[in-house]
């Protein structure tokens, strides 16, 4: 028969005097020892092994459904150096000292400019950003040739189905079709489709509008200034990474455009400046040479007295005056000649001098003009 056997005591319990066969020691100085003793936990863990491994292949399904589901995205970056071209067109002219007290940053007031809505509306123009895709298998770098004349405010749906040899837009009951590569225009809508992707035969596209769309690409635009450069960085997020790099390329070929543009115009302005001033320049030499002519026909620079003293001053301040429009006018031709071919004017500064422009308020403005 089998023996009755002493149960075992409860952790802390006394041992009876020892007279208990699985009696524990008392810990020291008559506390509980701290923590949770091995042999618990993995107790534990064995009696819920199928448990924990059912929590741990849940956990792990769900992270890579949330994986497969989760749209990929894209990042496309450029990067913009600053030039001053300008500055380099108006050397001795336009040298104003910088009020440093105020906290100016041109590299901020470019990103700025980057970050227009003015210049984003061109991009989002340029690329066809008013369309959205709404099925996500149909990729956006097909559609080539995009331009949207609707109104800024509207929106809209159009339906494409297409087919082995052709693609057809449908608007309610509008409809327009073409063959792949061709254009095709429904309600203010323009685009050519390059061909079919794999296992697409229809799609939807929206319509937005305008400022919708803008506020789309400023959403996904991020645009840093890199600190102790010259230089700014554009990134651009998007679902696909031809859309993306469309978009970056676009806004920085549009604000190169831009500041082009500008300075051609400054440029021309300038040219139509001096090429004034080289006009009345002319008219005052001619003035001033037929004034010395008449003063020395009518009297000659042999006299005697006071008479004669006061002619030859001023014979000689005509002669002065005269040599210093020859001056002018020369310079005057060289800075013309330079501007016509194209190169930055060196010769600015000995203009300034010539023209004593800090003593004629009217030119000083037109020359920073």
């Amino acid at each position: 028969m089998n023996e009755p056997r002493n149960p075992r005591p409860h952790r802390g319990a006394p041992s009876g005097g020892g007279h208990g066969i699985y009696g524990e020691l008392p810990a020291p100085h008559g506390r509980e020892p701290d923590g949770v003793p091995l042999h618990d936990i993995v107790g534990v863990v064995r009696r819920h092994a199928g448990l924990i491994a059912g929590v741990m292949i849940l956990c792990t399904v769900i992270a890579a459904v949330l994986v497969y589901l989760d749209e990929p995205e894209y990042r496309a970056t450029a990067v913009v150096r600053m030039s001053d071209d300008r500055g380099s067109m108006t050397r001795g002219i336009e040298e104003r000292p910088v009020d440093r007290s105020r906290g100016v940053d041109p590299l901020l007031s470019e990103t700025r400019i980057l970050h227009s809505r003015g210049l984003a509306g061109e991009v989002v123009d340029a690329v066809g950003l008013r369309l959205r895709i709404q099925d996500g298998a149909f990729p956006f770098e097909a559609l080539e040739q995009v331009k949207v004349t609707a109104p800024p405010a509207a929106t809209d749906t159009l339906e494409l189905r297409l087919f082995p040899d052709r693609y057809e837009v449908r608007r309610g009951e509008e409809t327009a079709h073409a063959p792949y590569g061709m254009p095709v225009s429904v309600s203010g809508v323009s685009f050519a489709l390059t061909g079919r992707p794999g296992g697409v035969d229809r799609a939807r596209i929206a319509v937005l509008a305008r400022e919708r769309a803008i506020d789309r690409l400023h959403g996904n635009l991020r645009i840093q200034p890199l600190t102790g450069s010259d230089i700014i960085e554009v990134e651009y997020t998007a679902a696909e990474p031809a859309l993306a790099q469309r978009v970056v390329n676009g806004l920085v070929q549009t604000y190169r455009a831009e500041s082009a543009d500008n300075a051609q115009e400054s440029s021309r302005r300038r040219r139509l400046f001096l090429e004034t001033q080289l006009a009345q320049t002319d008219s005052m030499l001619r003035q001033a040479s037929a004034a010395l002519n008449e003063f020395r026909n009518r009297t000659g620079v042999y006299r005697t007295g006071d008479r004669m003293a006061t002619q030859q001053a001023a014979a000689l301040e005509l002669e002065l005056r005269r040599e210093k429009l020859l001056v002018t006018r020369r310079l005057f031709e060289s800075l013309l000649g330079e501007l016509r071919a194209g190169g930055p004017p060196e010769g600015l500064g000995a203009l300034v001098s010539a023209l004593d422009v800090a003593d004629n308020p009217t030119l000083s403005q037109l020359l920073l003009q």
